[in-house]
């Protein structure tokens, strides 16, 4: 800019006595190449492009956010899957459609997952793990018509239902089409809300219908599988039984035991009604060392008859399975498989024959125990009735009074896991190795 633009730029409007036209302005304004109103026609300008740039800036900016919530947030569920081909196997899976925990149900089921690192892995590749493991041990075969599946899933809203369906067909067809195996796959209704709080009632005795009632729908299926992992290591029916009937009498000693301290505390007016809940509470913990014991030593021990004849059925069922195979192979290529037939059909006698007699004496283990447990509640029903008595002296004795809080209720029952383990690590040794040499054979019967 030359010193005569600067001066008339400087000078124009500075003397108050001179007032130069607007057409004076624009002659002067318009010989060094500016405008009157360029200023502040700059300024607008450039303040309405900022001002819309930045308003532009904040709305992708707040349009991106919302984007990327309404993208990423995936409900939260967990939803409880069961699977039946004989094999029954039951697992708890979350909205990432990865499953949190697995159980057996059945000896069979329990033996098929049997030291499979199937936790946290994706619902596709643990029906793929399942599906492959069953097809190896004979259970699922297209030459055997035995390719039926059945699942159930439960879940309180059909949304999420039908979604894991389709996660589900979607795995099956995509598993069938890389093995070349065609499953035949039904679908059966879940477990109601009433049926999942018993259930979960069953499982945990520290709590009460009355209390599920009040937790969530995912809180309850969380007790179920909390209950997986504590019996992750129990791989037997018999054998899980035993347990939860152990985890049931420990939760009932604890409160009486409680109780008792407390009743320690009166003075000797009541020495006669405490001197008769002190004889029922010692006659219980006695009665339900005995009911564990005789059911150790009549269902759980390796050598009690039904443990003996448990293991011919099993013998038999793998030789049906293997001749099974046979006889598919055979038929494939063409060969006579008459006298296999007969063979199959002899094994098929046998095996009846040693199940109802598994039967018979899986009966009359059950008349003890139910003999056992019917005197442990008649000694248990008399101790309350001496409680009734001191009602109005002794203060009433709850799970929650004692375990009252999370932290206390989660060691509890970590700790009841524990000493379970270690009290029968004999038994459950002895019963996950002949699992292991059942699922070895069976997996290796065409070898």
């Amino acid at each position: 800019m030359d010193r005569f633009e600067k001066y008339i730029k400087n000078n124009i409007n500075k003397n108050p006595d001179y007032e130069p036209s607007d057409n004076l302005k624009e002659k002067i304004f318009k010989n060094v190449a500016l405008n009157s109103h360029s200023k502040v026609s700059f300024f607008k300008k450039n303040l309405f492009k900022f001002t819309s740039c930045f308003a532009c800036i904040a709305l992708f900016i707040v349009v991106g956010i919302v984007l990327i919530f309404s993208t990423n947030k995936v409900e939260q569920y967990s939803a409880i899957i069961e699977i039946d081909v004989n094999p029954e196997i039951e697992m708890v899976i979350n909205e990432k459609n990865e499953v949190i925990s697995i159980k057996g149900l059945n000896d069979e089921g329990k033996m098929v997952i049997l030291e499979e690192d199937l936790k946290g892995k994706n619902i596709t590749e643990v029906l793929s793990k399942i599906i492959e493991i069953e097809t190896n041990m004979g259970y699922l075969n297209n030459n055997l018509a035995l390719s039926d599946m059945t699942i159930s899933i439960t879940n309180d809203k059909d949304d999420i239902i039908k979604k894991i369906q389709k996660t589900i067909n979607e795995s099956i067809t995509s598993i069938s089409d890389s093995k070349e195996k065609s499953l035949n796959v039904y679908y059966k209704e879940g477990k109601s809300v009433d049926s999942l709080k018993q259930y979960a009632a069953s499982v945990d005795p520290t709590l009460t219908i009355e209390k599920i009632s009040h937790m969530s729908y995912d809180a309850i299926i969380k007790v179920i599988s909390d209950y997986h992992n504590e019996v992750a290591e129990i791989n037997s029916v018999d054998l899980e039984k035993m347990y939860l009937e152990t985890k049931k009498q420990n939760a009932i000693k604890m409160v009486e035991n409680a109780y008792y301290n407390n009743l320690k505390t009166l003075d000797n007016t009541y020495s006669s009604l405490i001197s008769q809940y002190d004889y029922f509470y010692n006659l219980l913990i006695d009665t339900y060392s005995k009911l564990q014991n005789e059911y150790k030593e009549l269902t759980i021990d390796s050598d009690s008859l039904y443990q003996k004849t448990l293991k011919m059925l099993n013998d038999k069922k793998e030789e049906i399975i293997k001749q099974k195979k046979l006889i598919a192979i055979k038929k494939q290529n063409g060969e006579y498989v008459k006298l296999e037939e007969i063979i199959l059909s002899a094994f098929e006698e046998q095996y009846k024959t040693l199940e109802v007699n598994l039967k018979v004496i899986k009966q009359n283990i059950d008349d003890v125990y139910n003999s056992v447990l019917d005197e442990a509640s008649n000694i248990f029903k008399n101790l309350n009735d001496v409680k009734e008595k001191l009602k109005d002296v002794v203060d009433s004795i709850t799970i929650d009074n004692i375990l009252n809080s999370n932290e206390a209720l989660n060691e509890y029952k970590t700790q009841q896991s524990l000493n379970f383990i270690k009290e029968y690590s004999e038994c459950i040794e002895y019963i996950n190795s002949v699992m292991r040499t059942r699922k070895s054979n069976l997996l290796n019967s065409d070898k």
